[in-house]
């Protein structure tokens, strides 16, 4: 059976209090994307962060101060055509950024599967906020049930900045949760796609991997979709261990209008932001070849 999970898609984490350009950005996909799996049979969940008129005097209130998803209020409902598109859908509310109900739920339907869970189960997931409840929740639900096949959507993901979400992406990887990369219907900015390519850029010597090391999950390869407006690289490919911190951050070379790009690698994370890319390989690097 195959689940998809939505996160958080409320409005006051995509045009409200907390709303970001990237959750407005992936909206259009995530509303296509609960359709499609509605329409293949797939089913359907999703969480509403929820709080009450205290909440500045809670713990989470005192770290961050803005009133958000108070229940009844109209920034704790689902974006209208989120909502359209979930319908009936079974809902959880949570007061914090993980559901241990929704894993426990999931728990119960793995039960109900007469083979192992490996097989049975495909759970996929989508939403906001990446670095906050994204995953919290997958974490849980890989705690809960790690023979699962669990998948997190990043192209319907967004994050608090696109720096964030890369990094909270790179540490569901290292926890083994697969992550999809994707163009879809909102697309990938540039920032967002370049921080990938900073985050997951590896050594050339870490490539080097066997086919039968690859077959066994060692190696995983990730193709990046661009945004085809922008006249930096489109697409790049890089393959890393999927189970190892083996490999170091990279950047990019300024140079605007490439069609290709190289990669610095060992830079520093003082003042190496992600940025256009060159195709001229600097003195000493390795060409980014998969």
């Amino acid at each position: 059976m195959k689940y998809l999970i939505v996160i958080d898609m409320q409005k006051d984490f995509v045009t409200g209090a907390l709303g970001t350009k990237e959750a407005q950005t992936i909206l259009p996909g995530v509303i296509e994307r609960i359709r499609a799996a509605r329409a293949a049979g797939e089913k359907v969940v999703y969480t509403l962060d929820t709080h009450s008129e205290d909440y500045l005097s809670t713990a989470e209130g005192k770290k961050l101060p803005v009133p958000h998803c108070i229940r009844g209020t109209a920034g704790w409902l689902p974006e209208a055509g989120v909502a359209e598109a979930l319908g009936l859908a079974r809902c959880f509310e949570k007061p914090t950024f993980g559901c241990p109900e929704l894993a426990e739920f999931l728990k119960g339907e793995a039960r109900h599967w007469n083979r192992p869970v490996s097989e049975s189960m495909t759970i996929e997931l989508i939403g906001v906020c990446t670095d906050i409840c994204v995953i919290s929740n997958a974490l849980l639900i890989k705690a809960a049930l790690p023979e699962a096949n669990l998948t997190v959507n990043s192209g319907l993901c967004a994050g608090t900045t696109p720096e964030n979400h890369a990094a909270a992406l790179k540490v569901m990887q290292s926890c083994l949760i697969d992550v999809k990369y994707a163009q879809t219907t909102g697309g990938i900015s540039s920032t967002h796609l370049e921080c990938l390519r900073s985050l997951y850029s590896v050594p050339m010597e870490h490539r080097a991997l066997s086919g039968a090391q690859r077959s066994s999950g060692r190696g995983s390869r990730f193709t990046f979709a661009g945004n085809p407006a922008s006249n930096a690289a489109s697409s790049a490919s890089v393959t890393s261990y999927a189970a190892s911190n083996a490999y170091t951050p990279a950047r990019c070379v300024s140079a605007p209008g490439s069609s290709s790009f190289a990669i610095k690698n060992g830079a520093s994370s003082s003042g190496d932001t992600p940025a256009r890319c060159t195709p001229k390989r600097l003195a000493g690097t390795k060409p980014n070849r998969p």
